[in-house]
Parts: structure tokens; C-alpha cells; sequence
């Protein structure tokens, strides 16, 4: 809403100066200003329904660091979006401001004004775009080197450590795994890992999951935290601290009813 005050405040400086280029600058920002609050509502509340769906399959990638801006304070707006909007905001205010359009010659000085905002709003534009680009081409080099895991196969807890690290409002946690692949001989790996609070219920040592490995790579594992391998849970006082622990996650809003009556049925059908 900054965006949309500065044009409002330009819109009626142009108002009592008569000056039309301030007019439809100020006009220009406050559109601006407004379609940037609508988008945020918008993601904001599309970030909210995620949050109460079941994660799916983790990708190996997400698994080793997290993906660039997924930590909790990234901005609700979409990077390719932003962009497009800052681009059209640059675009159009250097149009006003070097085209002239609105100004006379004797308040031609005020073209600076849209000509300052547009050069502000093109630094948002390059500079976010070059890092982008720039991750982007680091991400591609990492995954080209951590592998891509194909292989079926199956991981149990043997040990679970917190982090102290929270990315989109789940826990991540290091791991020690027992990686048994479909084909091949089994190994250990300490791995660590964002957990979705549907499976929160389901982490206890001596629990399995499905997953695809890499026996070529032993740190290129994907967990599919959904499919938890039945029978896999540990000893039946770990239930017990499994199950308040899922008490707490739904006292505080992390998972909806339904998703607390099917992780407290995984719990028990571990009996």
C-alpha cells in the first residue's frame, strides 16, 4: 500500500499544481499500489490452504537444504509474478517520466519524479532477476551432482535430532536412516529432513517409510513421508509419546481434524 500512497499523494500534488503528468503518474502507482495488495491477499490465502494439505513426495533436493525462498518469511507473491508487476511498473513510469507525457516546459523538471520510481522499481526488477537466474544455475549444478533417486526402496528412524530450524511453519530434523533399497545391499546415513505435520505423529524410532534411493549416491534419498511402511513402529511406550505429541500439533492448529483421526489410526494400526 506504500506504492498506492506515494500515487495518491503525487496524484493530488499534480491536482493543485495542474500538472497532468504528475496526474497520470500518480494515477499509474496507485493502480499499481492495488493490484499489489490484491495479489498478496491472494497468495497469502493460497499459502494458508497449503499449509493444511498433506506434503507430498519430498524432493531430494528440498531434503538436503530446502529450496531457495521457502523458509516462512518469504514473500506470498511469487517470484515470476513480482517480476512481471515491477516490470510493468518500471516500464510505465519511465515512459511518463522520459517521454514527457503530461509534462509542459515549465514543470518539465517534475519528469523526474516517475523517472526516479521507474529506475527504483527496475532495480527490483535486475538485480532479483540475475540472482534468480544465478540459483537458479547453482540448484541445476548441485542436483546434477547429488543424483536423482529412481530406485524403490524403504528408510526406518533409528535416531531423530531437532535442528531448531522451521521451514514454511515444519520442523526440520536430522535423521539417522536405515536405507534399504528393493535391489542392493542396505546402508546407514544421517539425513536431514522437513517433516509435514501429518507425519509428525509417525516419527518415532523404528518407524519406515516408503521412498526412492540412489544406491549410487547414498545421500540422494526422497522420502515419501504419506506412505508410512505399516508395522514398522517402535515399542509400545513410544505410542504413547507419539500420540501427545499428535494431541499437541492439533491443540495448536498444525493439523486439521481429519488429518489427527488418520495419523492417530496409523499410530495405533502400529500395535
Amino acid at each position: 500500500m506504500k506504492l498506492a500512497a506515494l500515487g495518491a499523494i503525487t496524484a493530488v500534488l499534480g491536482a493543485a499544481l495542474g500538472i497532468d503528468g504528475l496526474l497520470l503518474a500518480g494515477g499509474f502507482w496507485v493502480l499499481m499500489g492495488l493490484l499489489l495488495k490484491v495479489l498478496q491477499g491472494r497468495y497469502r490465502t493460497r499459502a494458508e490452504e497449503a499449509r493444511t494439505r498433506p506434503a507430498a513426495l519430498e524432493e531430494s533436493e528440498a531434503e538436503d537444504g530446502g529450496a531457495p525462498g521457502e523458509a516462512s518469511e518469504r514473500p506470498p507473491i511469487p517470484f515470476g509474478v513480482s517480476f512481471v508487476v515491477f516490470l510493468v511498473l518500471a516500464g510505465g513510469s519511465l515512459a511518463i517520466g522520459l517521454g514527457e507525457i503530461g509534462f509542459e516546459e515549465p514543470d518539465a523538471d517534475w519528469r523526474w519524479l516517475p523517472v526516479a520510481i521507474g529506475a527504483l522499481a527496475a532495480f527490483f526488477v535486475v538485480v532479483p532477476g540475475l540472482m534468480f537466474a544465478t540459483g537458479s544455475g547453482m540448484m541445476a549444478a548441485v542436483n546434477a551432482v547429488a543424483g536423482d533417486p529412481q530406485d524403490p526402496g524403504r528408510v526406518t528412524i533409528e535416531g531423530s535430532r531437532e535442528t531448531g530450524t522451521y521451514i514454511n511453519e515444519r520442523p526440520r530434523l536430522e535423521f539417522d536412516l536405515l536405507v534399504e533399497p528393493e535391489a542392493g545391499e542396505p546402508w546407514r546415513v544421517k539425513k536431514k529432513a522437513t517433516v509435514p505435520a501429518t507425519a509428525m505423529g509417525s516419527i518415532g524410532i523404528g518407524d519406515g517409510f516408503h521412498a526412492l534411493v540412489d544406491p549410487e549416491d547414498h545421500d540422494a534419498i526422497a522420502i515419501d513421508w504419506q506412505r508410512p511402511i505399516a508395522g514398522s513402529g517402535g515399542d509400545g511406550e513410544d505410542v504413547g509419546e507419539r500420540l501427545e505429541e499428535l494431541e499437541r500439533l492439533r491443540d495448536d492448529g498444525l493439523v486439521t481434524d481429519s488429518e489427527y483421526v488418520e495419523q492417530r489410526r496409523r499410530i495405533l494400526g502400529s500395535l
